[in-house]
């Protein structure tokens, strides 16, 4: 079980910085994790009151934070863009501020400097959190760029170790006469894990860094693998089966879902999986079809529209919506809170990731598709504009991928009523070539969840050969032409990936809404828009329905919901 909590721990710093792009498999195969996530900003600032010009200038908010908090650090430039700064952070520094602590609660009477122990280990981590953000987005703009690569990496291991060596002290708090003011701070995990006498901060780091170190190691050897051109497609199958199996020996049927917070089970994933799979895997061909009849279809495969400035184009329109996404787009646009990444050696995906000093954000964009260009930016700033709502420092943050999706993919949708103005003759095609993307996340998504926790269920008797089967005997009737080491979600962050399928079904819930009135949609938009996806308080069924959501992990949905998309095909086909 200690393994399983590092695993989780690393799986979530690695999700810190994520694509959101990974619907096609094999364009996004970096090394860096691919997914969405965001990590949570301090909590002793008001994200709502903020004013654009007080959002904008991060560097002297960085660095006035810095002076007041704590004097340990050095602020550094980002290589890219030198109007930023982050803030150095050494573990030396964070297990230091951990000794402090565990010495203060020795003392009687001494409250006070407890609590500012406590204050001083959460900032800590939201400054580690914060340089890692920056640190990531300049290794991102060059790949190729070997130090940044190693700084990087060597942030997400100080990161995760830092992690853990504040839990270990808020564990021992916890157990002090200082209990109450840890309550908030430990879990039961944390405390089971960290209250055995033979743990001190050494030990902690010790097999922290070592959890860190194996799982490094294995994906090294995936991706070196993957990127072999010398093996052939079953033998880099084959080979990676044995690798993800022994990735899979750290989790356990009951807990897999732990981790991303989700109040589902995976066996209620894969009953519905058999009804999505049978009632919408045949969609994708109704509504190829519906867009090779439209009479932009041609031209939106050969010759886009050119989007120029999409952040710009993003507040145009979300402006006419509400005032909440109109100050967000006026907070990305102003601060210029964005980085688009043109490079050839630049990672290929898309992620928005926070930066919890400054309480804001920054959206990393890929600019190779022209196709893909706005929605993606506009799919990046549904994450960006639902971070505001977040005041969860990055220690207290869970990893709720389910809701942050909902937050992006609805806005996209919602976005699409303004195709017509945008995008002219080619409005309709690019509304069903959307439309048949999000349909692909679910299915592909549960097709997904299925087959790993399947893998799961089967760990003590699957064999590599079995692994490789099995995804064939799932997929190939969908799509052939796909092994399964090339989804490297399984890989870097496995039971993340069902994810993408369940806030799909309900990102259509609002879709559906748009059938017969935008302005509902908008209402249950705003309302999923401020539900923080790092609360541990906010579950995906419970968030969404009280959101004024169907119940969308339901076949009797499910069913509806293929039927809608069919007459939607079908019209447009007309």
């Amino acid at each position: 079980m200690k393994k399983l909590r590092i695993m989780a721990v690393i799986t979530a710093m690695l999700l810190t910085s994520a694509s959101c792009s990974l619907r096609d498999f094999g364009n996004n195969t970096s090394k860096p994790e691919s997914g969405t996530s965001h990590s949570a900003p301090d909590t002793t600032k008001e994200k709502e009151t903020a004013s654009t010009e007080e959002q904008t200038t991060e560097e002297e908010t960085s660095e006035a934070t810095t002076e007041e908090e704590t004097t340990d650090e050095a602020t550094t430039e980002s290589a890219d863009d030198p109007g930023k700064a982050y803030t150095e952070v050494e573990l030396d520094d964070i297990r230091s501020h951990a000794q402090l602590l565990l010495d203060d609660i020795e003392e009687k009477n001494n409250k006070k400097s407890v609590s500012e122990d406590i204050e001083l280990l959460l900032y800590d981590l939201d400054a580690c959190n914060q340089a890692y953000s920056y640190i990531t987005i300049d290794y991102y703009l060059d790949m190729d760029n070997e130090e940044n690569e190693k700084l990087s990496d060597d942030y997400m291991e100080t990161m995760t170790i830092a992690n853990e060596l504040i839990s270990y002290a808020f564990c021992q708090g916890y157990l002090s006469d200082y209990k109450k003011l840890f309550i908030d701070y430990v879990t039961e995990d944390v405390i089971e894990y960290y209250s055995d006498d033979t743990y001190d901060l050494d030990a902690v780091e010790k097999e922290a860094r070592e959890e860190v170190e194996l799982h490094d190691q294995m994906l090294d050897e995936y991706y070196d693998i993957y990127f072999d051109e010398e093996m052939s497609e079953k033998e880099k199958a084959l080979a990676c089966a044995e690798i993800y199996l022994e990735l899979l020996k750290a989790y356990d049927t009951e807990s897999f879902y732990a981790q991303y917070n989700r109040d589902y089970t995976p066996e209620e994933i894969i009953e519905l999986s058999a009804v999505v799979r049978e009632e919408m895997g045949s969609l994708s061909g109704d509504l190829v079809e519906a867009f090779q009849k439209c009479d932009g279809a041609i031209s939106v495969l050969y010759k886009p529209l050119e989007i120029e400035e999409p952040f710009e184009v993003i507040r145009k329109y979300v402006s006419q919506l509400s005032p909440d996404l109109k100050k967000s787009a006026d907070m990305i646009n102003d601060g210029s809170l964005y980085y688009m990444a043109e490079k050839e050696s630049a990672y290929p995906g898309s992620f928005t990731t926070d930066l919890p000093l400054n309480n804001s954000a920054l959206v990393f964009i890929n600019v190779e598709e022209t196709l893909d260009l706005l929605p993606t930016c506009v799919h990046e700033f549904g994450h960006f504009h639902a971070s505001f709502y977040d005041d969860i420092t990055t220690y207290k943050a869970v990893t709720n991928l389910d809701i942050a999706e909902i937050q992006s993919q609805g806005l996209e949708f919602l976005f699409m009523q303004f195709y017509d103005d945008i995008y002219g003759d080619q409005a309709k095609a690019m509304q069903l070539y959307k439309t048949i993307e999000l349909v692909d996340s679910v299915v592909t998504g549960f097709m997904i969840g299925e087959f790993e926790y399947t893998v799961l269920d089967r760990i003590d008797d699957i064999t590599p050969e079995g692994v490789v089967d099995l995804w064939h005997e799932m997929f190939d009737e969908y799509n052939d032409e796909v092994e399964f080491y090339i989804v490297n979600h399984l890989f870097e962050s496995p039971g993340y990936y069902i994810s993408y399928g369940v806030s799909a079904l309900a990102a259509f819930d609002i879709w559906e809404d748009m059938q017969t009135s935008n302005e509902k949609a908008l209402e249950k938009y705003e309302k999923i828009a401020k539900v923080s996806c790092s609360d541990s308080q906010y579950q995906f069924c419970e968030a969404t329905q009280e959101c004024g959501f169907r119940d969308v992990l339901n076949a009797d949905y499910v069913s509806d919901l293929a039927q809608k998309i069919k007459d939607y095909a079908a019209s447009v086909s007309d």
